[in-house]
């Protein structure tokens, strides 16, 4: 069971170093910010991977990922420059893939025989916390530029919203670190 969640603990300390690179490099924060989403990507590429069962769900996520992949060649190929500035392309197809893999979590335990309450699920917490933050953000990131170029004060204000579902994603991680810690080892 611990290796499913890898990726999940390894994205943390990846956040946070971001946020430190992005608090002191001023204008290159952007850089720091569009090379973390591609990390995230794989990292939570990673994660969905691993915690499906179906070889087809797999498969989605595999192919979700070279497709992302091959996206962000062609956009930054295309707009080198948007690698530098507030360009927030990366992050809105990286929430609509995550979307779709916790979509794809949901029917796959749905399916499952084996039913689990979700208080003792690990996997639900996040999965919680990834569509809850990836749905919400999605917008937030996707319109905050655009908005705040004809109302400054509005386009800072959404931000409140993504620090919130911030906040309600890393409380969701941390519960389902609490179950991971309480759910109890099976014998070999």
């Amino acid at each position: 069971m611990g290796k499913i969640f890898l990726p999940i603990f390894l994205l943390i300390p990846v956040a946070l170093f971001t946020e430190i690179f992005a608090e002191n490099f001023g204008e290159k924060k952007f850089i720091a910010n569009h090379i973390y989403h591609i990390a995230e990507m794989l990292l939570l590429s990673g994660y969905y991977y691993l915690q499906y069962q179906n070889k087809k769900t797999k498969r989605v996520v595999l192919m979700g990922f070279i497709i992302y992949s091959i996206l962000l060649c062609i956009h930054y190929s295309l707009h080198p420059t948007a690698f530098l500035v507030p360009n927030f392309y990366d992050f809105v197809l990286n929430s609509i893939l995550i979307i779709l893999f916790v979509i794809l979590y949901f029917f796959e335990e749905l399916n499952n025989e084996i039913i689990t309450p979700f208080y003792k699920e690990p996997s639900f917490y996040i999965n919680v916390g990834n569509l809850f933050f990836y749905a919400g953000t999605m917008l937030v990131m996707g319109f905050k530029y655009l908005v705040e170029k004809t109302n400054p004060a509005l386009g800072e204000s959404l931000m409140l919203i993504n620090h919130s579902l911030n906040l309600l994603l890393y409380a969701l991680y941390l519960l389902a670190f609490i179950c991971i810690l309480q759910t109890p080892k099976q014998p070999h």
